[in-house]
C-alpha cells in the first residue's frame, strides 16, 4: 500500500516567483527519488499564494528520509524562507 503525504504551503507575496521555480524542481525531480511514487502540485486560484503538494510514496520512511536530506543539505531552509508560515502537513490513506 502506498503512503501518500499532503502538503499545505503559504508563500510570500514577494517570494512568488522563486517559489515557483521550486515546484517546478520538485516537479521534475521528486519522482526520481527513490521511493517517491508520484507529486501533484496545486495552486489555489483564489488565493494564488496557496499551493497544495500531494505526494505518494513507497513508505512513510522514505519521505521522513528525503525531507532529512532536504534539511541537511539546507534546502529546507532555504524553502522555509519564502514561505508567510510553517507548511502544514499530514499523511493520509486513499479510501
Amino acid at each position: 500500500m502506498s503512503n501518500n503525504v499532503i502538503v499545505h504551503f503559504n508563500v510570500k507575496e514577494n517570494k512568488l516567483p522563486d517559489f515557483m521555480e521550486v515546484m517546478e524542481s520538485v516537479k521534475n525531480d521528486l519522482p526520481k527519488v527513490e521511493g517517491c511514487i508520484s507529486v501533484d502540485i496545486f495552486r489555489n486560484v483564489d488565493n494564488t499564494n496557496r499551493f497544495t503538494l500531494v505526494e505518494t510514496w513507497d513508505t512513510v520512511q522514505q519521505h521522513q528520509n528525503n525531507i532529512r536530506k532536504l534539511q541537511e543539505d539546507g534546502s529546507w531552509d532555504f524553502i522555509s524562507g519564502l514561505l508567510a508560515k510553517e507548511p502544514e502537513s499530514a499523511y493520509f490513506e486513499q479510501l
